[in-house]
């Protein structure tokens, strides 16, 4: 493998590693934290999925404003 391959195997896998670590560390650490990770992350997706959600939402009417005709008398 060339070098700028292996750099975006590492930089992909450590990135997944940071992702994970707080739920398997929740999930090692705590009593019942399997129950506890499975909810962090529920909560932490609902919220992303949200934000992207009203962010198209904005931009769609930011756009529709923007394409919108002056009413003519």
């Amino acid at each position: 493998m060339n070098p700028a391959a292996l750099q975006t195997l590492f930089s992909t896998l450590a990135d997944g590693a940071r992702r994970i670590a707080p739920y398997l560390l929740t999930e090692i650490l705590l009593p019942g934290g399997t129950l506890l990770a499975l909810l962090l992350f529920l909560s932490r997706y609902r919220r992303a999925r949200r934000l992207r959600n009203e962010e198209a939402a904005l931009k769609a009417i930011s756009e529709g404003v923007a394409g919108a005709q002056p009413a003519r008398s």
